[in-house]
């Protein structure tokens, strides 16, 4: 006679029956897992971006932003400057990044429109890929309603 292996409906040592997908049965980590790919999934980019929203909104609600701050200084306001763009132009590296500020230059703001002049066509189309960035950026340091939209030009 030949013998036969271990029977796959009894536990290892114990002798007793498994259960088989009734009551008292162990669930496996891959039936767990099963039920969460049921639930749809956010794709990388997706996630991404709430997280740079929840950034963002984290960033606005602890700071209050630097226009706020300078419209109250009676020197500034005496002169007539802009003190908006004179934060953007001291801060053009970081708003705009190193490489596209050594081109680029903001020229005026008013009305919320924030023009920007750039030293050849090659960075005037560069700069106009970058505009949402660098507008999410500005917005970030001056607040939401001093800073619309970017306009691109040559001088």
């Amino acid at each position: 006679m030949k013998a036969q292996g271990p029977n796959p409906r009894v536990g290892p040592a114990s002798g007793r029956p498994r259960p088989q997908n009734g009551a008292g049965a162990v669930k496996s980590p891959a039936s767990e897992r099963g039920s969460a790919a049921s639930k749809p999934r956010r794709s990388r980019d997706q996630l991404s971006k709430d997280l740079k929203a929840a950034q963002r909104a984290q960033l606005l609600s602890e700071n209050e932003p630097v226009a706020r701050l300078l419209s109250g200084v009676p020197a500034l306001q005496r002169l007539g400057l802009n003190t908006e763009l004179l934060f953007l132009r001291g801060h053009w590296n970081h708003i705009a990044g190193d490489a596209l500020a050594r081109h680029t230059v903001p020229w005026s703001l008013k009305d919320g429109v924030l023009a920007v002049r750039a030293d050849s066509p090659l960075y005037l189309q560069e700069l106009t890929y970058a505009a949402p960035r660098i507008l999410r950026i500005a917005q970030d340091h001056l607040g939401e309603r001093t800073i619309t939209s970017i306009k691109a030009g040559r001088p």
